[in-house]
């Protein structure tokens, strides 16, 4: 694969949270090339993972102490401990990606199987006009729309994309999605929700179902959402539908992406109902509410997603709660 592709890749996707939409623009125009969108989920793919931090490490080592190309494919293999941070380094993310590839190519041909930790979601190169995609239960994934559009599924959540040469569009079956949408004006995004529908030209936007409740959020351009009437909402807004009729259009959007995607939960004053469904999409074990408290107890705080029983615990106690467990379920209930 050609260095200066992957390069280009690497770039884009450290722009990925950041693009204004002109950047999105030409990232669109970019990905549209078969090689440039192969690079591009070659550098994703390796990011985040235990291998690429080893292959960081390897590739900053005196030749004096690097191991053989066999030892490095074997360290590659079976070295299981986690890595939090990555290594400060001096080389680039396409060099790291590139010397990924390289090793992984030596271990491929050693015979061994490669090990695939990651959580993007592969694209099919056969049809992209017609997707389902779905992250699991407690673990976030992205991909890459045959548009060029980004799309950030948080965990336990689907949808289904669409495309033809006069629209593009989106299914959201259940769960949570951000949406950077490639600009073209000649085929409007559209997404439909269940109770209420979206629709943009080029935005960076969310949007989450919570049983009857639909929640948008804004964070780039303008979006159109309709349910028992329409609204144009701009950057930093955010709206409920709940069963189809449209609440106040509010100003609380402040930062440049959702906190989920950076693994929080952050919340002022939600119902406790809706706060443990957003847990729920993390947890295997099945959380439940006794008597009336979803929603009358308002929940403020900050949360670790990815530990939802410890969070849970830390709400309960917060909240003057009680959180037990029996067998396969967590309960919360009134002291």
């Amino acid at each position: 694969m050609d260095s200066k592709i992957l390069e280009q890749a690497a770039d884009w996707l450290d722009l990925e949270d950041e693009m204004t939409s002109a950047q999105q623009e030409a990232f669109a125009r970019w990905y549209a090339v078969p090689t440039h969108a192969e690079a591009y989920r070659a550098v994703r793919s390796c990011t985040g993972r235990d291998d690429l931090a080893k292959a960081l490490a390897l590739a900053q080592m005196p030749d004096s102490q690097a191991p053989s190309r066999s030892s490095k494919a074997r360290i590659l293999q079976t070295s299981q401990t986690p890595t939090n941070r990555w290594p400060e380094i001096k080389i680039s993310l396409a060099a790291a990606a590139c010397l990924l590839l390289t090793l992984l190519l030596i271990h491929a041909t050693s015979g061994r199987d490669v090990p695939n930790t990651g959580t993007h979601i592969a694209a099919s190169p056969e049809d992209m006009s017609t997707r389902t995609l779905a992250a699991p239960v407690g673990a976030p994934a992205s991909e890459v729309l045959a548009d060029g559009s980004l799309v950030h599924l948080n965990a336990d959540s689907a949808l289904d994309f669409s495309q033809s040469a006069n629209e593009r569009h989106v299914s959201l079956t259940r769960g949570q999605v951000f949406f950077r949408v490639a600009p073209d004006r000649a085929r409007p995004f559209t997404i439909d929700s269940g109770t209420a529908s979206i629709r943009v030209v080029g935005t960076a936007f969310d949007v989450e179902r919570l049983g009857d409740s639909v929640l948008v959020a804004v964070y780039e351009g303008i979006v159109q959402v309709r349910g028992d009437r329409m609204v144009e909402m701009r950057s930093g807004e955010r709206v409920q539908i709940h069963a189809g009729v449209l609440g106040p259009v509010t100003q609380s959007v402040k930062d440049v992406s959702p906190d989920w995607r950076s693994g929080w939960l952050e919340v002022r004053g939600e119902p406790l109902g809706q706060v443990l469904a957003r847990f729920q999409r993390y947890s295997e074990r099945l959380l439940l509410l006794e008597g009336d408290i979803g929603n009358d107890v308002r929940v403020s705080g900050r949360f670790r997603l990815n530990a939802p029983e410890a969070s849970l615990r830390l709400l309960a106690e917060a909240h003057g709660l009680t959180l037990s467990s029996s067998g396969e379920a967590l309960r919360l209930r009134s002291r």
